[in-house]
């Protein structure tokens, strides 16, 4: 006679259930994304922050020709239509807080772009100074929310001891951008000034669609824990005010170099806008070779030693 089945349930001992994992933030094998996922994730980020970096670069060749002639202004207002795209970016950064809980990378990095598109599109009909000024600022914005959504990506990516030369790679794009941004600007404007504008928007068009096509690959990228961000004990001690003030003075230089000198040569020394934007890419270039190698070697010797 086969045993009573029910009888069976009430007189074994109860199995034991499974063990309840609350996951704390540390990655675990189910966090983690595949090394040949990850390698393909950081070339997308490193070629959507390259288009990204097209768009800015191309408008300092042709300062002159896009702002003072086109609108009758002096140089001063020409250097205070490159700073408030400057001021709006600085302006951005808690809207962008904001905006990341309540978005995702991707959406994050798609709206920025096509706003930047569309902020570009407008600022080349002739809308006037005034109101280049005012869409000048929210292109910054849109701008500075691309690249950070991009570098928070490349920052997740990899173990924590190299940081460094992961956000290196991601510096030799946007630099590399820069430079080609620069020398390409300054062809255009041997044509019409303000293609630099047009063009610039047909490149955030482009980060808007390479995103969408690899969203599905940034999503997965996106997932990865945010343990490897947490700083050790002697990057929580160190005070941060050496390192803010070094890049304070080199982003000056910078400032210079894509705003004042393009100005000098056209007003002064009467140089074509092509030889504006060698003259400005190559120094870019030349610091897009360096960005990589430099961040390796931050990874060992510390930030703060590497730039002293």
């Amino acid at each position: 006679m086969s045993p009573d089945v029910t009888s069976l349930d009430r007189t074994s001992p109860p199995r034991p259930s499974a063990p309840v994992v609350i996951n704390l933030g540390v990655p675990t094998p189910s966090d983690a994304v595949p090394p040949s996922a990850g390698r393909s994730a950081v070339g997308l980020t490193v070629l959507l922050t390259f288009l990204a970096c097209l768009p800015d670069a191309m408008i300092p060749p042709v300062l002159d020709g896009l702002i003072v002639e086109r609108y009758g202004v002096t140089p001063s207002a020409a250097h205070l239509f490159m700073a408030s795209g400057l001021i709006g970016a600085v302006l951005s950064v808690g809207a962008l807080l904001i905006m990341r809980r309540a978005l995702g990378s991707v959406a994050m990095l798609v709206a920025g772009a096509v706003a930047n598109a569309l902020l570009l599109a407008v600022l080349s009909l002739p809308i006037g100074f005034g109101w280049s000024l005012s869409l000048r600022m929210l292109e910054g914005a849109a701008d500075m929310l691309v690249l950070a959504v991009l570098f928070d990506l490349l920052a997740r990516e990899g173990r924590p001891d190299r940081r460094g030369r992961r956000l290196g790679l991601g510096g030799t794009a946007l630099m590399l951008g820069l430079a080609v941004g620069a020398i390409t600007g300054g062809r255009l404007g041997e044509i019409n000034p303000v293609l630099v504008l047009q063009v610039g928007a047909v490149a955030c068009i482009g980060v808007a669609v390479v995103a969408v096509g690899g969203r599905r690959l940034l999503r997965r990228f996106e997932r990865l824990p945010r343990w490897n961000l947490a700083p050790g004990r002697s990057e929580r001690t160190r005070p941060l005010w050496p390192v803010m003030a070094m890049f304070t003075s080199d982003r000056a230089i910078g400032g210079l170099m894509a705003t004042t000198v393009p100005l000098l040569f056209a007003g002064v020394a009467d140089l074509s806008t092509t030889s504006i934007g060698l003259m400005v890419g190559g120094p870019i270039l030349i610091m897009a070779i360096g960005s990589w190698p430099a961040g390796m070697v931050g990874d060992r010797v510390g930030n703060l030693q590497l730039r002293v």
